[in-house]
């Protein structure tokens, strides 16, 4: 049998198994071609989440470079390389992993019941640490008995230091996430190799396109002591500063975006209507200019929902910086539309989460849900869709009170309304 098998894992990706009397040179073949072997998890992966562009290469120089060291290799990557290889070896290799996986499956039951009574010590002491942290903080525990839960939790880890390293080198058995103001998040777990101490880390953002796990900015997680009112002041202290600051940029970033994107929506709308209208500026075709018109509201509304996820911190912040820098009449007014556009956008959600209710579960048979649930997406985007022009007009403003420019950087230019938008929604 080949010294290593190579297979194609639906969920994890390129899986490595080695023969049982492997030498030390293909455990080393293996690491210096980035793939990794985390504790509890039977094989190597190989690392390619940032990079998978490039794997059809890197499995060839993998190949050519065991070839060079006479070390065989089987393998069936017909996703990858245009000679997939044997599906034999394919066959073979999934068998091992999950007869492998079913007695680490097992390992890690034994496992679970050894540590159940510290698990209790865990949750006790993340409630704690909860009541002591600034604001209102809620506990939830995951259990990672499975080896393939832990793995499905890499991409929520916003770390790239102790907390990744532990996640990737140990079997994270549990886990206590809090989630506090914002709905930021931070995960809570056991050190491992360290009795009496615990690792504090965060976890991705919601509702913000990024990639966390790995991210060389993240707010690196801390170690921190088995004591509720030690842990709460290491946390405060050294975590949650660097967390406040990291997911501001992001969420200020994504604003930004979010921005740029409904000013482009608004922008194609201007030049597409006017092709849709004749010179009196009547529809040409009412059907037409109503499915054009829903398709803007939908494309703005997809911009509009960052607003809604973050603007309550923000506009506490805005608030904040406008009166710390003796306050601008102008900004004031622009920071009381936006918190007008919030409340209605809020109260267009609601109503249409009740509407989408009320046709679920109404007794009448619907002959067309998809059609239904289109009309109510339609019906809640035209009732907020004053509210979204004013959050594209005033965003601007929002974001230069809460994203200060460096000191020797031009001052932004003040704040107008989106060229070519209509104030109100046209009929």
């Amino acid at each position: 049998m080949p010294s290593i098998s190579l297979g194609d894992h639906d969920e994890i990706g390129i899986i490595a198994l080695t023969s049982n009397d492997a030498p030390a040179a293909v455990h080393t073949l293996l690491t210096d071609h980035g793939f990794w072997r985390p504790r509890g998890i039977f094989g190597y992966i190989l690392i390619h989440d940032r990079h998978v562009h490039d794997i059809p290469a890197r499995i060839e120089q993998f190949l050519a470079a065991a070839a060079r060291q006479g070390i065989g290799v089987e393998y069936h990557l017909p996703r990858f390389l245009p000679d997939s290889g044997s599906p034999a070896a394919g066959e073979r290799i999934e068998e091992l992993w999950r007869d492998n996986q079913a007695r680490e499956y097992r390992r890690s039951l034994r496992e679970a019941t050894r540590i159940a009574p510290r698990r209790g010590d865990l949750e006790t002491l993340a409630c704690d640490l909860a009541r002591r942290l600034p604001g209102e903080w809620t506990v939830h525990v995951d259990d990672f008995a499975e080896p393939g839960s832990q793995l499905d939790f890499f991409d929520a880890l916003w770390d790239n230091a102790c907390l990744t390293r532990a996640w990737m080198g140990f079997r994270v058995p549990r886990a206590v996430i809090l989630t506090g103001p914002s709905r930021l998040q931070l995960v809570v777990i056991d050190r491992p190799l360290h009795h009496g101490q615990i690792l504090v880390g965060a976890l991705a953002l919601h509702g913000i396109d990024h990639e966390f796990f790995g991210d060389d900015n993240a707010p690196h997680a801390i170690a921190a002591p088995a004591e509720a009112a030690r842990a709460a002041h290491t946390v405060t202290r050294r975590l949650l500063p660097r967390y406040h600051q990291a997911a501001h940029r992001l969420v200020t970033n994504e604003l930004a975006t979010a921005l740029t994107a409904g000013q482009q929506a608004l922008d194609a709308w201007d030049t597409v209507s006017a092709s849709l209208r004749d010179d009196q500026g009547r529809p040409l075709d009412k059907e037409t200019y109503r499915r054009r018109a829903e398709q803007r509201d939908a494309e703005v509304w997809d911009t509009f929902r960052v607003f809604l996820d973050h603007a309550p911190a923000l506009l506490e912040s805005a608030g904040a910086a406008a009166h710390q820098t003796g306050g601008d009449p102008q900004d004031a007014w622009r920071l009381r539309q936006l918190r007008k556009a919030l409340h209605t956008g809020q109260q267009a959600v609601r109503d249409w989460r009740l509407e989408v209710v009320r046709t679920r579960v109404s007794p009448e048979p619907d002959p067309d849900p998809e059609l239904s649930y289109a009309r109510t997406v339609a019906d809640r985007n035209a009732e907020a869709w004053h509210a979204m022009t004013e959050w594209l007009a005033h965003g601007p403003a929002l974001l230069r009170l809460t994203r200060p420019l460096p000191p020797d950087a031009p001052a932004p230019p003040a704040a107008q309304a989106p060229r070519g938008r209509p104030l109100v929604r046209p009929h």
